[in-house]
């Protein structure tokens, strides 16, 4: 009896023990880590380099640290003794012993980076370099940072053209004025009204960006001119590491958000404060509910309502995750449209998910979520890595319940997880990803099964419609054509009326006539004016704004426009009775 209380006693004592050093060591830890950052912070506003041997003294505790050798310098890591937590700090240094980044974790998350080359210098005190009159806002309204298109977005010399490429760079400046500067932002790529005051005092900006076969990155950022004639503001070059390339972009441009882009933005004359961030910041039940609904407009009410959320009270782990969570859910939803705002929210999502991980630290959690926001952005391979990196890293912990899904869908066959007992918010996203799955498979009938099933979950899903109508039969394009085109106005009718931060009068239209093509076009039409007359800045502080909506309801219009012309190419056939149940449509030609 006295042997087994002893042991007891033992082990008691030894978790006693264990407890404390594991608190020591996160203590230790971040106190090392924010030592760190504010030290190099120092240097570098002073434009110099925080030196390889200064940060000794900054360093707390009794963490063990080893040092290798890497392209270029050497890598110096601090690691404190823990079970739970992932406790190391890497110091990356040059030849000549100065430190040009602190990295942190097992896959060396960067945290902060020395100033990357650029062409010119930046310089606050300097006289702006070109006098001419700036095409932008008046001194009047209020300040907003406006990002131009020209273009594709790429220079004649980039070997890479993907959009998505140019989109994480515009996308990550947009995201630091918002976020790191607290301003409004607008974006001419999702369909912003670009501001043309007489006698403008802030300018309008447009990056241009360039990727070479050596994976050497460039990107300009120019001010708009009112003569047509843009000048050059910045210009940032480095040198992207091996790995996939998407992926190498969105951690180097999220490493940019904390230092070289605010510098930017403060030399062209935005000030601003960042968010604060919360322990326990939660989000509403309604955007919740609008996050597990698979609808263009239920994931732009989401994504508004935590920017909101974000800018008046602070940002936080739910927050910055179901903001990712909700650009990607749109990146998807609005993959068929004929404007890139696809590629703009997936840029969006794949940015907040990597900031968010950076502020975690990584972790499973930060990997369960990138791999979600990777998969539905078209990353699979590196979400599946993400999906088992988290894993790994769990410690027996049970993964979220979407992550069965997520895994059969990034390894092509989603129907592998649609048999199994799942709650609905599950089953739902098992049938969306099953029509991503087979959105452009050649077979007809696989393209209409696979839409019938979304839409029997969400009757609403403007995706599924234009699935099932892609080259389908005259007798499906007779029906489902006009079907999309009710569901959607009435979907359009539900959101005016019952979101709080609509006009009032735009909120008025909802009641309008009903129930003939004429009617829903013209219906559409009116609401898509007065938003985007709504969506100016100043009138709307929201994000994304209101003449993005506006934006977005015109391109779902010239969709459905272009559906009722092909039907009218063929003449109206009535398919059998019985193929139109599953589908919730009736008989009867419309």
């Amino acid at each position: 009896m006295r042997l087994k209380q002893a042991i007891v006693w033992i082990l008691l004592v030894g978790l006693i023990v264990e407890i404390g050093a594991e608190a020591s060591s996160r203590h230790c830890f971040h106190k090392s880590l924010t030592s760190l950052t504010e030290a190099m912070r120092v240097e570098l506003q002073a434009g110099r380099k925080l030196r390889h041997a200064e940060p000794f003294r900054l360093i707390s505790g009794w963490p063990s640290s080893s040092q290798k050798s890497n392209s270029g310098g050497t890598q110096t890591e601090y690691r404190w003794h823990s079970f739970v937590w992932d406790l190391r700090i890497q110091l990356q240094c040059d030849a000549e012993g100065a430190i040009d980044a602190i990295t942190i974790g097992s896959g060396s998350v960067p945290l902060l980076r020395a100033p990357l080359q650029t062409i010119q210098q930046l310089t606050v005190d300097a006289p702006p370099p070109d006098q001419r009159p700036v095409r932008g806002m008046s001194a009047a309204g209020p300040r907003a940072f406006v990002l131009e298109q020209r273009g594709d977005g790429f220079s004649q010399h980039s070997t890479e053209r993907g959009r998505l490429f140019g989109e994480v760079v515009r996308q990550a400046l947009l995201n630091t004025a918002r976020d790191e500067r607290g301003l409004q932002t607008r974006d001419a790529t999702l369909g912003d009204l670009m501001p043309d005051d007489e006698n403008a005092a802030f300018s309008q900006f447009a990056v241009i960006t360039a990727i070479d076969a050596q994976r050497r990155m460039q990107f300009d950022v120019e001010r708009q001119h009112a003569d047509g004639r843009p000048s050059l503001v910045a210009s940032f070059r480095f040198q992207l590491s091996p790995g996939p390339l998407i992926e190498e972009l969105v951690a180097r441009m999220d490493a940019m958000t904390t230092y070289e882009l605010p510098r930017l933005l403060m030399h062209i004359g935005y000030s601003g404060a960042p968010h604060r961030h919360l322990g326990n910041g939660k989000i509403t039940e309604e955007t919740s509910r609008n996050l597990d609904e698979f609808g263009i407009l239920s994931q732009f009410a989401a994504v508004r309502a935590l920017h909101s959320q974000i800018y008046n009270e602070g940002e936080s782990s739910a927050r910055l995750t179901a903001l990712a969570r909700g650009y990607a859910q749109l990146a998807a939803l609005c993959r068929y449209l004929s404007s890139p705002a696809a590629n703009a929210f997936g840029a969006r999502g794949l940015l907040y998910t990597e900031h968010y991980r950076r502020l975690a630290l990584g972790g499973s959690f930060a990997h369960w979520q990138r791999g979600y926001v990777r998969a539905l952005v078209g990353l699979h391979a590196s979400a599946l890595d993400d999906l088992k990196r988290a894993l790994d890293e769990s410690g027996g912990a049970p993964p979220p319940d979407w992550s069965a899904a997520i895994e059969a869908f990034c390894r092509g066959d989603p129907d592998e997880s649609l048999g199994r007992p799942e709650p609905p918010s599950v089953h739902k996203l098992q049938c969306f990803l099953r029509l991503l799955a087979v959105g452009s498979d050649e077979s007809p009938a696989v393209r209409l099964e696979s839409a019938a099933l979304m839409l029997s979950v969400q009757p609403d899903c403007e995706l599924a419609f234009d699935v099932a109508l892609d080259n389908a039969a005259p007798e499906i394009q007779s029906r489902m054509s006009v079907q999309a085109i009710e569901r959607f106005s009435a979907r359009l009718r539900d959101y005016l009326r019952s979101n709080a931060d609509i006009p009032d009068d735009i909120r008025e239209l909802a009641d309008g006539p009903t129930g003939t093509l004429e009617s829903e076009f013209r219906f559409q039409s009116r609401t898509i004016a007065a938003m985007r007359q709504a969506g100016s800045i100043d009138l709307d502080g929201g994000e994304p704004s209101l003449a993005v909506l506006a934006h977005l309801i015109d391109e779902i219009r010239f969709a459905q426009v272009c559906r009722l012309l092909y039907r009218e190419k063929f003449p109206v056939a009535v398919a059998p009775a019985h193929f139109w149940p599953p589908l919730g449509i009736s008989g009867q030609v419309p």
